[in-house]
């Protein structure tokens, strides 16, 4: 009986490994896809930020600018 305990806590002992070797992989993959939607996120926010600058920048830049007005007209 003894034999057989010492077996099942073998047993146990190497399903625990496999169990925390899993748990350790999806860990790293989870990681992985975390790391890579902050980049998403950041250049999407980026693009955006852009985006909103080209507008700013082009919207300003129409209502800064005087508009020209013809001069007389001579007649020749």
């Amino acid at each position: 009986q003894q034999h057989e305990t010492l077996r099942k806590d073998r047993e146990l002992e190497r399903k625990r490994r496999v169990l925390e070797a899993t748990i350790a992989n999806l860990r790293t993959e989870f990681e992985s896809v975390e790391e890579e939607l902050r980049q998403v996120n950041e250049e999407e926010h980026a693009r955006h930020q852009s985006i909103t600058d080209t507008n700013h920048h082009a919207g300003h830049s129409r209502t800064t600018t005087p508009p020209t007005t013809p001069g007389p007209q001579h007649a020749a």
